[in-house]
């Protein structure tokens, strides 16, 4: 198990916030009460994800790097790109965040075109950018991800008589 300092894992931020997954992309980013830079075609791509509650994980890479790779990065930590609804709710706990942690998020539209989520801080106006992504992220941006579904056996009659095991997702 890892040890949580201030929210912290091994320079990593976490953070379990509420989720509300209602009403639509641009009410939800209304909500942030921050300057916002929208491509509307591609904030009506976002994917809503799942859970009222959820714990994300930011981490930072340190150095540019594209979509593909990002997903490698992903990957090493354990992780899944956080959905836009709960990176969105990180930051509307917690108006500061973006202030000094550039955070983002990617996903991939119905073109499979990779998407962005971006909350920072520029000139002292906190901003929240959507954009479709093809080129090099910031160096200083910190990214956000989900721990996976956890897959455990589910004991059902069947398996109890031995025929088979089902799985089940929580």
């Amino acid at each position: 198990m890892e040890t949580v300092i201030d929210g912290q894992i091994a320079g990593m931020i976490v953070r379990r916030v509420r989720v509300n997954r209602g009403g639509c992309p641009s009410g939800m980013l209304f909500a942030t009460r921050r300057h916002l830079d929208v491509d509307s075609v591609v904030a009506d791509s976002m994917p809503c994800g799942e859970g009222d509650e959820v714990e994300v994980v930011l981490f930072k890479v340190g150095h540019p790097i594209m979509d593909n790779p990002l997903e490698k990065e992903f990957e090493r930590h354990g992780l899944l790109a956080a959905d836009p609804w709960s990176l969105t709710a990180v930051n509307q706990a917690d108006p500061t965040l973006a202030d000094s942690i550039f955070n983002a998020t990617h996903w991939k539209d119905s073109d499979g075109r990779w998407c962005c989520i971006a909350f920072h801080n520029k000139h002292w106006n906190r901003i929240v950018t959507v954009y479709q992504h093809n080129g090099d992220y910031n160096p200083d941006m910190w990214f956000a991800g989900i721990r996976p579904p956890h897959i455990v056996p589910c004991i059902s009659a069947a398996w109890a008589q031995g025929s088979k095991s089902e799985i089940l997702k929580v």
